[in-house]
């Protein structure tokens, strides 16, 4: 499973966290400032997941036609984090297709 971090998450936090998957970041690409539209149509084809604390990508793109998932994170304040830690694996490793799911309130 092949799995990108997006830049606006503790990156040490969940490169560690998904110890065992493909995971990159955003930073590693080199894809540092790009917006949703192009970040997500570079993500097409080359990932299966997509790991954000965007909480306005699902209103603000067209995500039906993608073939990857998003998981969408509610913080990105480590204290929180640890405490849905296991949450967040167990949801990566059940979501497929193009699912869109939201870990938080």
């Amino acid at each position: 499973m092949r799995i990108l971090i997006d830049e606006n998450l503790p990156i040490s936090f969940f490169t560690e966290l998904l110890v065992g998957f493909d995971t990159k970041t955003i930073k590693q690409l080199g894809w540092d400032g790009i917006k949703n539209g192009e970040l997500l149509s570079r993500i097409e084809g080359n990932f299966d997941i997509f790991v954000t604390g965007d909480k306005n990508i699902q209103f603000q793109q067209n995500l039906s036609d993608r073939s990857f998932a998003i998981v969408e994170i509610y913080t990105n304040r480590l204290p929180r984090l640890r405490g849905v830690a296991k949450l967040i694996v167990a949801e990566i490793g059940n979501i497929s297709g193009n699912e869109y799911k939201k870990i938080g309130p």
